[in-house]
């Protein structure tokens, strides 16, 4: 009876975590918070239309280097061939408070505020889909997924 009810909270409690996941894509678990996996340098990997490669989207932001800082802070870079890279926009960046959705403030010439809805953040993979309603994916859905590179 003893290890009946050991079973039953080990089941119980891995549910229970299961079902704590932000992300709809996972991970479903993770020691680490959001805030510190997000943390680092990001490059882009792909971007899907309406879950189809888009060439043409990709190729536009393929140069685009994304360095969240630990402050709060980010930077957008475009590298070069010559391993350098030059700062094009720089701001701040926060998740609300679910931590399902990435906003950042883009503080150069102008204040411009972008929100990303957050399928997926593991400590290498982030994947942010725009949808300005955050709700279930619609007929144009933009979907973009970075790899950590650093």
């Amino acid at each position: 009876m003893k290890t009946a009810k050991t079973y039953l909270i080990i089941i119980m409690t891995a549910i229970l975590f299961m079902a704590c996941s932000n992300f709809e894509e996972g991970p479903h678990f993770s020691f680490r918070k959001p805030e510190a996996r997000i943390t680092g340098t990001w490059e882009l990997q792909k971007i899907l239309l309406n879950d189809m490669m888009c060439d043409s989207l990709y190729q536009k932001e393929a140069d685009f280097q994304f360095i969240y800082n630990k402050n709060y802070t980010f930077e957008i870079k475009l590298k070069n061939d010559a391993q350098n890279s030059e700062l094009l926009y720089n701001g701040h960046w926060s998740f609300n408070p679910d931590n399902n959705n990435l906003n950042y403030t883009l503080l150069n010439d102008s204040t411009i505020s972008y929100n990303y809805r957050v399928t997926r953040l593991t400590n290498k993979e982030m994947w942010l889909v725009v949808d300005q309603e955050f709700k279930m994916r619609k007929a144009t859905s933009i979907e973009k997924r970075y790899l950590k590179s650093n």
